[in-house]
């Protein structure tokens, strides 16, 4: 049991080591170096390569094929370059790649994929990245495309990209690579739509961006003279169809080279020249058979049929036929469009040679493909009326999805500002009342300096009229209630010390009131520390509080610095202290 656990265990660590040295991860920084030496709007197309170049995640047979392991290591890797050398834009674009190829790896329904990139579009619009935002319009219909087929894919892909379109127009995103992508892929819906005008306008507009690549080019210089073949303007038709020949010569593109020689020959079998018509269907004939192009070759057949028949090469023409035939036998699921160009082109065979029970057999079959193929088409075609009221529809709705959003933010703003404003007034109100209060705590102590002043006056005076006393009675004074009638003094000066004695009190009380309105918690913080003090005790602990020294303090409350000393001590005794400093926190 415990070797079955080891084995087991050593097998996914080996599997994690082997992942691990996958070739491709040292290449990743090469990868992120590369992405920042070029258009950011180009990164898309260049991390998409890197990944179908080292089989991360590539198409195989129209399906997405991804290694789910390497492709989480893949990201991983890259964001964390992105993280380190803190180039936020880059790593915006992996999410946009990300979202793509696990939405159709995990095959998502359209509706979640939909609502995962409206997401993901509002982030990047929330950071201002609105060319990163572009991109995710242009991935969100292609994706439609994905998961939908026929008219409903094709309106929903464009309803998006005429979104998008808009969108770049908005944000000034004419010089953009994805809106080339944008153009292009709305002209190929609106081909498939069968609105040839309008599809050429999206077709030519892509060009005009100045950003196809080289694909991008022959697909739409071939979809531009195709529109204008479906329109019998042959000469147009014919201009676009050389320029994406040279194109497809100049790159090497076979493929290419055959498909647009046979619509040339299309043109041409149309405007009579049979023999150049010939040659060019040939031509495309043979590649697409060496290249396994099926449906292609039977497209090449099929004309090659009609232009054997115009020159009356009858025997030619059934060999090209059964040619036809055996290619068709060859296709597993036939579109209605082989089946009917199959059917068509034996119905015209036996309609030349006059046989007319064969041709009215040739003639029911090619009808009922033929009307197969019709409701086919009519289900992929929606008129250019529909289209644009779709469209619309669309628009208006984005448009009150982002005024709705706008509200949102206008309330978010608001209150935000609301409680901005009020923390300010808050705090100027405490500032002020703060400042008024140390204003008014600075008024009360120039206060009681004046008061102790005006003590201290009072005590010079007192001090020519008492007797003298020794250092016994000094220490034995605490309260400083002078008893008036027990002085040895004249009887010229009692009455002068019975209003000064009155008047003392009077000050020491208002002394009191002003301090406490100071430090209005003192004497209760003393009481609930040692319970009750003495007034003489307060006085000295009040004057000791406003910094006064003790030969200050001796002179306010009329009593030697020596006393000073003797009643701070016994305090010191009561607090549980033993210094100046020790009374200073205590209090």
């Amino acid at each position: 049991m415990y070797l079955k656990i080891l084995l087991i265990t050593c097998f996914f660590y080996l599997n994690h080591i082997i992942v691990k040295s996958q070739p491709y991860q040292k290449e990743i920084p090469n990868l992120f170096k590369k992405c920042t030496q070029i258009r950011i709007d180009s990164v898309h197309r260049i991390i998409t390569a890197f990944l179908r170049k080292n089989e991360i995640s590539f198409i195989r047979k129209g399906k997405i094929v991804q290694t789910p392991q390497k492709f989480k290591n893949f990201c991983k890797t890259f964001e964390d370059i992105c993280l380190k050398n803190n180039h936020q834009a880059l790593l915006r674009r992996l999410k946009i790649v990300e979202l793509i190829d696990n939405l159709k790896h995990q095959k998502a329904t359209s509706e979640q994929a939909k609502q995962a990139f409206e997401k993901l579009f509002e982030k990047l619009i929330l950071v201002g990245d609105y060319s990163a935002g572009l991109s995710c319009l242009l991935e969100a219909g292609l994706i439609q495309g994905f998961y939908n087929n026929n008219q409903h894919r094709n309106v929903q892909v464009v309803k998006m990209l005429f979104f998008a379109e808009k969108f770049a127009e908005k944000h000034a995103l004419s010089k953009d690579i994805a809106l080339q992508s944008v153009l292009r892929i709305i002209g190929y819906c609106l081909w498939e739509f069968d609105i040839p005008e309008l599809s050429t306008q999206y077709f030519k507009k892509s060009l005009q961006t100045g950003f196809s690549t080289r694909d991008d080019s022959l697909i739409v210089l071939n979809g531009i003279g195709i529109n204008y073949q479906k329109l019998n303007n042959f000469k147009k038709s014919n201009q676009y169809f050389e320029q994406a020949y040279k194109f497809a010569k100049q790159y090497k593109s076979i493929v290419f080279e055959a498909i647009i020689k046979g619509n040339m020959a299309v043109n041409l079998l149309k405007t009579g020249e049979l023999d150049l018509a010939y040659q060019y269907a040939l031509e495309d004939k043979n590649t697409s058979l060496q290249q396994g192009l099926w449906e292609n070759a039977i497209g090449a057949m099929y004309w090659l049929v009609q232009i054997e028949l115009k020159r009356n090469n009858f025997a030619h023409a059934k060999t090209l036929l059964d040619s036809l035939e055996g290619v068709a036998g060859k296709i597993k699921d036939k579109s209605f469009s082989i089946q009917k160009r199959q059917k068509e082109a034996t119905y015209l065979y036996y309609q030349a040679l006059k046989d007319t029970e064969k041709t009215l057999v040739a003639y029911r079959e090619f009808v009922h493909y033929d009307s197969l193929f019709q409701e086919y088409a009519n289900k992929n075609k929606i008129s250019e009326l529909k289209l644009t009221a779709e469209v619309q529809l669309y628009a208006q709705e984005m448009q009150a999805k982002e005024q709705e959003k706008q509200k949102t933010y206008v309330f978010f703003y608001l209150v935000v500002s609301i409680l901005v404003l009020s923390t300010f007034f808050i705090t100027y109100y405490f500032y002020k009342k703060s400042k008024k209060q140390k204003q008014e705590i600075k008024y009360l102590k120039q206060q009681l300096f004046t008061q102790i002043k005006t003590i201290n006056q009072q005590n010079e005076e007192i001090q020519t009229i008492l007797p003298p006393q020794n250092n016994t009675q000094e220490q034995e004074t605490e309260t400083l209630e002078f008893d008036a009638e027990n002085l040895e003094v004249k009887e010229t000066d009692l009455q002068h010390l019975r209003n000064f004695n009155l008047a003392y009190k009077e000050q020491w009380v208002n002394f009191k009131e002003s301090f406490l309105k100071i430090y209005p918690t003192f004497e209760k913080k003393l009481h609930d520390k040692v319970g009750i003090l003495s007034n003489a005790e307060l006085r000295l602990l009040m004057l000791h509080k406003l910094g006064l020294g003790n030969i200050e303090i001796a002179k306010t409350l009329l009593i030697s610095p020596e006393s000073v000393r003797t009643g701070k001590y016994r305090l010191y005794k009561k607090f549980g202290i033993s210094s100046n400093e020790e009374l200073d926190e205590f209090l």
